[in-house]
């Protein structure tokens, strides 16, 4: 059966929410992080979002043993465990872990993986321990809502600075802003079909929350030039 990809559910008239799923060992800290990681990006993408009861990670065949502790191959996650929680009303499910992940046997790690036309992804927090919760839940805001934009259709940016821009270390991905260039902002307004200005004033409520003084910042300089521009 042929799958429709997240980037032509709205179009369709289909998928009003996303499915979070936990996947392995969270204690307090880490939930938290998870749970306020999955409102934010509601906000970002226009979607209610349904978070799931966890899953456990698999026992054996899927992982090897590294440095960050045990890795797990992404594919697991993709191709296996997610495409039977995604039902056809929901836009898309993502698996979220605090164990390290791999795409293939040679590579080192990576941070997440999506699929454009199965309407799943997966990402890892796990690198991004032993830093405060501010700095914790930028890296983790910044790195689902990238991830999740290659399932809504966004593909890697190389016009702008740009959330979207790709990265190969978590030095580059804190260089990247959290948010989208305009480019890359039309794409997902044509997707989702939200109102740009409700939609930052909902992303600056949320970053001054939550501390994120740079992008709450941020956030309310573009409200002020769209005043100005009325």
């Amino acid at each position: 059966m042929r799958r429709t990809s997240a980037a032509n559910l709205f179009a369709h008239g289909r998928g009003t929410y996303s499915r979070f799923l936990p996947v392995g060992p969270f204690n307090a800290r880490e939930r938290a992080v998870f749970q306020q990681t999955s409102r934010f990006a509601a906000r970002w993408f226009n979607l209610k979002v349904r978070r799931l009861r966890p899953a456990r990670l698999p026992k054996k065949g899927w992982s090897r043993k590294r440095a960050f502790g045990r890795q797990y191959r992404t594919a697991w996650f993709l191709d296996h465990l997610l495409p039977d929680r995604c039902p056809r009303d929901a836009v898309c499910c993502f698996a979220v872990t605090m164990s390290d992940l791999y795409p293939e046997p040679s590579w080192n790690f990576v941070f997440g993986q999506a699929s454009l036309r199965g309407r799943v992804g997966v990402w890892s927090f796990r690198r991004f321990l032993g830093d405060g919760d501010k700095i914790m839940l930028r890296r983790a805001c910044q790195l689902v809502v990238h991830e999740a934009g290659h399932a809504f259709g966004l593909e890697h940016c190389v016009k702008y600075e740009c959330t979207m821009n790709g990265s190969n270390s978590l030095d580059e991905s804190d260089r990247q802003p959290l948010h989208l260039c305009p480019l890359c902002l039309e794409k997902l307004k044509w997707n989702r079909g939200f109102d740009v200005r409700r939609r930052y004033k909902r992303l600056h409520a949320f970053c001054h929350e939550a501390g994120l003084r740079t992008e709450a910042a941020w956030f309310a300089a573009r409200l002020n030039r769209l005043g100005e521009s009325e």
